[in-house]
């Protein structure tokens, strides 16, 4: 399987945040472990690395994001056991 800059999170793309046990997430002990969400804004587009993408959490939003300074793109991009990135319906490994 090919793993490729396009798992870093686009404008639509719906974003799972499964809350990893050692990374802090004691706050979310009160959820299911998953948090859903859809990607609603990214600073500097072209920036891959650099970028820091936004999302809107219609449910209870997880711990430790932050709406001021959103997320890196590297991180969803490369904490796979954490970050599930879907793009129009399919699952983007």
């Amino acid at each position: 399987m090919k793993h490729n800059s396009v798992r870093h999170p686009r404008l639509g793309d719906v974003i799972v945040q499964t809350c990893v046990a050692g990374r802090g997430h004691s706050g979310c002990a009160q959820c299911d472990g998953k948090h859903v969400g859809t990607v609603i804004k990214i600073d500097d587009p072209d920036a891959l690395a650099h970028r820091l993408v936004y999302i809107h959490w219609p449910a209870k939003k997880p711990t430790w994001y932050d709406s001021e300074k959103g997320y890196a793109s590297l991180n969803i991009h490369n904490l796979r056991d954490e970050f599930q990135v879907f793009r129009k319906g399919t699952e983007i490994r």
